[in-house]
């Protein structure tokens, strides 16, 4: 019976094992943060170039820099004088159907009227993969 329960344990060990979950990519969380939040005063600019000139090639086919502007320029008409950058968060995980890594950087900032929430998405080679802006009102 002894021989039977540590069989059994040394085979679930061996599937476990052998089944072991993706490692993900390891981002560097202070340089993507870093990076985030230089972008974010360049959209509070309403400059949309050194967003869009890390935009991956399938992003930038989806979008072109004049969309990208209007986007910036219309969540900008929202808010009232920029304030000061609040909270600032990092998260990694893995496509779930792609199985590429993502690497996620939100930057809350306070305008006078509001909130404005920057979420940059990004692949393994520090590119942009999604991009968004949302303007909350007090």
């Amino acid at each position: 019976m002894k021989k039977i329960s540590l069989i059994s344990l040394l085979f679930l060990l061996f599937i476990s094992a052998c089944s072991k979950a993706e490692e993900q990519h390891k981002f560097d969380e202070e340089k993507l943060i870093n990076l985030s939040l230089d972008l974010v005063d360049e959209a509070n600019k309403a400059n949309a170039q050194p967003i869009y000139d890390i935009f991956d090639e399938t992003y930038r086919r989806l979008a072109s820099i004049e969309v990208i502007n209007e986007f910036i320029t219309f969540q900008l008409s929202k808010a009232t004088d920029y304030d000061s950058i609040i909270k600032t968060t990092f998260s990694q995980s893995v496509h779930p159907l792609d199985k590429y890594p993502i690497a996620t950087v939100a930057v809350l900032a306070r305008f006078e009227n509001g909130t404005m929430t920057y979420t940059f998405n990004y692949n393994e080679l520090n590119e942009i993969i999604g991009f968004s802006m949302n303007f909350l009102l007090k």
